[in-house]
């Protein structure tokens, strides 16, 4: 049997692909006060970690892909690649599991991270004439 050898490895489809629109929005947050409490450094549990950048983009995926629980949201990411790889991780890396996402959002249930980032988007897109920033006060 003959194999026949690919045109483009998956990272190059990715790169090519046109920004989705979780993608897209993903571009336009600012994690700028996420990243001074968690920084890149910060240290990780487990054998490799997860980085806190990552599982917070993954939470506002299940917002934008609609997934209703955190088991859901585990599921896409095994079965979906292009998903995976669209929130930073590495197509065959192993899947954050729930625990990881409930004990993150627990984290982040405990600042008010979340608030002063939103209202920097706000602040961001009415500079750019994007929404009118009353409706959002």
């Amino acid at each position: 049997m003959y194999r026949q050898q690919s045109l483009i490895t998956l990272d190059e489809f990715y790169e090519l692909k046109p920004l989705t629109k979780l993608e897209a929005i993903l571009t336009f947050i600012d994690f700028t006060f996420f990243l001074e409490i968690y920084p890149e450094s910060f240290s990780r549990r487990g054998p490799k970690g997860y980085s806190k950048k990552q599982l917070l983009m993954v939470l506002i995926a299940i917002q934008v892909k609609h997934i209703s629980t955190i088991k859901a949201l585990v599921h896409c990411l095994k079965s979906d690649p292009i998903f995976k790889r669209s929130l930073g991780f590495e197509y065959i890396s192993k899947t954050s599991s729930a625990a990881t996402f409930t004990r993150f959002i627990k984290k982040l249930s405990e600042t008010d991270i979340l608030e002063r980032t939103y209202r920097r988007m706000i602040y961001k897109a009415n500079s750019l004439g994007l929404i009118d920033a009353y409706n959002f006060s």
